[in-house]
Order: C-alpha cells, then sequence, then structure tokens
C-alpha cells in the first residue's frame, strides 16, 4: 500500500509585490509584511533559518530578491506554478488578501513540501540569456502590433509614426539577438549545447536560443516530463464511459509557436522528422495532430542528445 507524503510543518509562505513581502509563519501562526528589499529580508527571515520549507509564487521576477535571501540563509525554497496553486486556492475556498495568499502558499507547502522540487539559483549566464531572449519575444509581439496598425483603415494619417517605430523595434531585435549570440558564443555550456540544438532539422539559432533560455531542464529530466514541460506532452482526458481525445495544455506554452516553426521547417526538407510526419500523415493523422507529433519529438530528441552531452562532458572531466 502506498503511503502518503507526510505533511511538513515548519513552512514559510510569502505573498510576494512589487514593493512589499507578506509572510506567514505556518508553525507559530504568526504574519507579517516586510519591504522587499535584500536588507529588510535578511533580517526579518534570519529567526526562521530552522524552517524546512519556503514557498512563493512566480510573480515575473519580484519574487528574485526573496528567493536569493532565502538561499543566502540555507532555507528551502519552493517557486511555485501559478496554475497550480490558484486551483489549490480554489479548493480551499479562500477569500483573496496578501495575508491569506502568504498562509494558503504556507498550507500548499504543508500538504506538497515532500514532493516539490526546491528552487536553486540558475547560474547569472542562464539569468542574461532568459532576459535576452524574453525581451527579443516582447519586441517581436510589439512589432506584429504595429504592422497590424500599419494595415489598418485609416492608417494613412499615422504612417509616418508607424514606419518611425517599426524602424526602431527591427534595430532593436537585431541587437539584442546580435547580444544573444555573443553571449552564447562567449559561454562554453551554452555553445556546446547551442552546437547540439542545431543539428536538429527546423531548429535555428532563435528556436535554439530560447530551447536554452526557456528549457534549461533538457538533458536532465526523462522524456515525459520534458514532453510536459513544454507544452507538447498529450494528457488524457477520460472518465467513465466518456473518452475523449488527448489534449497537451499546461507547460511553457511560449514555446509552442516557435516549435511550430521548427516542426513546420522540418517536414519540408528531407529528414527524420519529414518522414515521421509523412508516416503519421498517410496513416490518416490530421496535419495539425502531425505537427504537434513532431514537435513532440523534436523536443524529445533534443532532451536525448543533451542528456549525452552531459554524460560525455562528466566523463571527461572524470
Amino acid at each position: 500500500m502506498t503511503q502518503l507524503p507526510v505533511p511538513i510543518e515548519a513552512v514559510l509562505g510569502f505573498d510576494v509585490a512589487q514593493d512589499s513581502v507578506t509572510l506567514h509563519d505556518l508553525l507559530g501562526g504568526r504574519t507579517l509584511t516586510v519591504v522587499n528589499t535584500h536588507a529588510a529580508l535578511t533580517a526579518a527571515l534570519r529567526p526562521f533559518r530552522n524552517h524546512r520549507l519556503a514557498v512563493c509564487e512566480a510573480t515575473g521576477g519580484h519574487e528574485a530578491v526573496l528567493l536569493g535571501v532565502l538561499f543566502e540563509l540555507a532555507i528551502p525554497a519552493h517557486r511555485a506554478d501559478g496554475g497550480k496553486i490558484s486551483a489549490f486556492a480554489r479548493s480551499l475556498r479562500l477569500a483573496k488578501t496578501d495575508r491569506l495568499d502568504a498562509r494558503m502558499l504556507a498550507v500548499y507547502g504543508r500538504e506538497r513540501g515532500a514532493t516539490l522540487p526546491r528552487w536553486v539559483p540558475p547560474p547569472a549566464f542562464q539569468q542574461e540569456l532568459t532576459a535576452l531572449v524574453r525581451r527579443r519575444a516582447d519586441l517581436v509581439a510589439a512589432r506584429k502590433s504595429e504592422r497590424t496598425r500599419a494595415k489598418a483603415p485609416g492608417a494613412k494619417a499615422v504612417a509616418a509614426s508607424l514606419a518611425r517605430a517599426l524602424a526602431f523595434l527591427d534595430a532593436e531585435i537585431t541587437d539584442i539577438e546580435a547580444a544573444i549570440g555573443n553571449l552564447i558564443a562567449a559561454t562554453p555550456q551554452l555553445a556546446r549545447r547551442n552546437k547540439v540544438l542545431l543539428c536538429l532539422p527546423g531548429v535555428g539559432p532563435i528556436v535554439a536560443a530560447s530551447l536554452l533560455a526557456l528549457l534549461p531542464e533538457m538533458g536532465r529530466l526523462p522524456r515525459r516530463k520534458i514532453a510536459a514541460l513544454a507544452g507538447v506532452a498529450p494528457h488524457p482526458d477520460q472518465t467513465g464511459t466518456t473518452r475523449n481525445k488527448a489534449r497537451t495544455k499546461a507547460g511553457r506554452r511560449t514555446l509552442r509557436p516557435l516549435l511550430f516553426i521548427a516542426a513546420l521547417t522540418a517536414v519540408r526538407g528531407d529528414n527524420r522528422f519529414a518522414e515521421f510526419y509523412n508516416h503519421l500523415r498517410a496513416a490518416g493523422k490530421a496535419k495539425r495532430l502531425a505537427l504537434l507529433a513532431v514537435m513532440r519529438k523534436i523536443v524529445i530528441v533534443a532532451n536525448a542528445r543533451l542528456a549525452q552531452l552531459n554524460t560525455a562532458t562528466r566523463t571527461q572531466l572524470t
């Protein structure tokens, strides 16, 4: 008989805002609000160094200082996924305030703490690459919006402004892409992994850099887990006599458009992914589903090759 995980009682929950952090100590039942600075958080958290877990939610980077302080004080931390936290909060049917959110995160840590992965600070180059890749994605989205406006009826009156904006965005995207390329070339860990990814059909410099930045776990997780993280794993939807088709959901869905482009490029060539795609189409699979299967295969093959690279690197070091 499978035993349920033993709840962890000494848990801290943190509701993080831009300027403040609300802390709830589940063991002592206390709640306090601290300024979101390194000095203030360090002073406030020193008395809790014996706690077994701290839980906060990803808040677009505002949690970075808190996580750094927790790591310095050797308090194990988990940065929770927003979707899972929302579902857990609905199950508790709690009202929403900073104090209640902090307590809810502490309860989440108590109930799930035994199976939650602990946060480890990424290397500085990984943080820089992620920031650059996300900035490029923002600029590309802004350029797409400006191009749409330029084609809209009545855009003639603002055509000059739109042209200047598009020229600016084009230049910024070019500069960011150059910075991404320079960072990868100057960082041996990234350069080795990038070289492996670029060998895959359909994977170009932008897709490779995005995978390195947004899916750094590649090469260290099993194939099913990495596919789920990339948002390309099918999840069954069956209950009782209902037999719905499996659907992809969750994961880091910002990768899906890039993987779609990679798959579309790959299936137009002469390679193993194109053969796989043509086999699925010949078997009656819809084009969309066949392309999704190719996206998943790209991630799985990339994961396997990076795992081989990790093994080879460890062997050389020993």
